[in-house]
């Protein structure tokens, strides 16, 4: 037979000590008349690894209900399969739904005074005013009914959620080392570097430093933390891909939405953990970064073709198993180019000189193109005697005194394409941030 009372403290119980209505009174100042949980981690409710399909544990916690500071001072365990756990009897027989893991205390002036309990609401039951939810526990319905995820809201109802104290920003002199219990969800001010840090999950992070973030859909295929993508017309997250216009990076996959919402976070600049990096890559501190144009989603450090992406610089070395952290600035126009070599030399022509027609219709330009030639004996660039645009831009003629030298060349044009399908750019430096 199951208890529903876990073990706790209360400040202050009614007719505890004449202070009692004073503390509850300063409880409700601080509470703005609201109940709620005081962390991210206060009464969390987790799988028990002995029975993850059955049983769950609530970990220790304070929370606020009706004035009264509640204290939960160590684990307790709920068995969905012991009707002692819940409100209303036992769910027999049992089916599948949406199941509340909640607090209940109602505060009356009582001996002995009222305790907390930790009680399982049924999906057919009302969740009213006496419960503080704790967790939204799915059932699945086919026999014999595992438990199949949590939640912290109910994804049928998502006005029903996980309550917390609204509390403003601490003060810190220096920064503490991170405790993940006590600081996730943590705003501190430190006042010996006059900067702010916010606690994630992973560890505290200075919030100038994170960027300008924007809502994401990220239930795409092939989306991951850490991702480059392009958004597509339905604000979709896709793995970005240096092989077309479209497709370039927009963002920078920070989370995952959950498969109710499918609604997470993406980067649009700034400072970015955990980048997949490009089969066969290895990348250094301080690398310049461009999108791949072979593993969408992925970083490189060598420059793609026709088609490249500057992405932004390397704050650690990584490889194809080992993600990195970047400074994430994409590029937002993009340029496309040709890479050759000319060999052989037509003419001479009318002044003495040697010439080569290179093909660029495949390029953007019409009337400028970024052209660079090497002599390939020394690889030092050159200048051609000419080099002259014909065709609208669809060639480019470039001349040369002698017919003896070999030319390896790049010719780059500033991309022209847009539309409604998505993608982010690179290019000649070109760039919006």
């Amino acid at each position: 037979m199951a208890s529903t009372i876990p073990t706790q403290n209360r400040v202050i119980d009614p007719f505890a000590s004449y202070n009692s209505n004073v503390v509850n009174q300063m409880c409700h100042v601080v509470t703005q008349n609201s109940d709620g949980l005081l962390i991210t981690n206060s009464l969390q409710v987790t799988l028990d690894s002995t029975s993850p399909t059955t049983t769950v544990i609530v970990s220790p916690g304070f929370a606020i209900k009706d004035d009264v500071l509640i204290n939960i001072t160590s684990n307790h365990i709920v068995d969905f399969t012991d009707g002692d756990n819940y409100a209303s009897g036992a769910p027999l027989p049992m089916t599948g739904g949406y199941y509340y893991i909640v607090l209940e205390y109602v505060y009356i002036k009582s001996r002995p005074a009222p305790q907390a309990h930790i009680k399982i609401l049924k999906p057919t039951d009302s969740f009213t005013s006496r419960y503080l939810l704790l967790k939204v526990v799915e059932i699945s319905a086919v026999s014999p009914h595992p438990i199949t995820a949590l939640y912290d809201y109910d994804p049928s109802h998502l006005t029903i959620k996980r309550e917390y104290i609204k509390y403003y920003a601490g003060s810190v002199v220096d920064l503490p080392t991170f405790n993940q219990t006590r600081d996730q969800s943590r705003i501190a001010y430190e006042t010996a570097r006059d900067k702010y840090y916010f606690g994630y999950n992973s560890g505290w992070r200075e919030l100038s430093a994170g960027g300008i973030s924007t809502d994401i859909n990220t239930d795409s295929t092939g989306v991951v933390v850490g991702s480059l993508c392009y958004v597509d017309e339905n604000r979709n997250a896709i793995p970005a891909l240096a092989t077309s216009f479209e497709t370039g990076a927009d963002v920078a996959v920070l989370s995952i939405g959950t498969a109710v919402s499918g609604k997470g976070r993406g980067s649009v600049a700034g400072f970015v953990e955990g980048v997949p990096v490009e089969t066969g890559i290895g990348i250094n501190i301080g690398d310049l970064l461009y999108l791949s144009a072979t593993e969408a989603g992925k970083v490189t450090n060598i420059k793609t073709a026709s088609i490249f992406q500057v992405v932004g610089r390397a704050l650690t070395a990584g490889s194809q198993t080992t993600p990195i952290d970047i400074i994430f600035s994409p590029k937002i126009v993009l340029c496309t180019g040709i890479e050759g070599q000319i060999s052989s030399w037509d003419g001479p022509d009318g002044v003495g000189n040697f010439y080569s027609l290179i093909d660029v219709s495949n390029l953007d330009g019409t009337n400028a193109f970024d052209c660079h030639w090497f002599d390939n004996s020394d690889h030092k660039e050159i200048s051609p005697a000419e080099v002259q645009i014909l065709n609208n831009g669809a060639h480019i003629k470039v001349s040369m005194p002698v017919n003896t030298v070999t030319v390896d060349y790049v010719i780059l044009s500033a991309s022209s394409a847009g539309g409604a399908g998505g993608g982010g750019g690179g290019g000649s430096g070109i760039t919006d941030h």
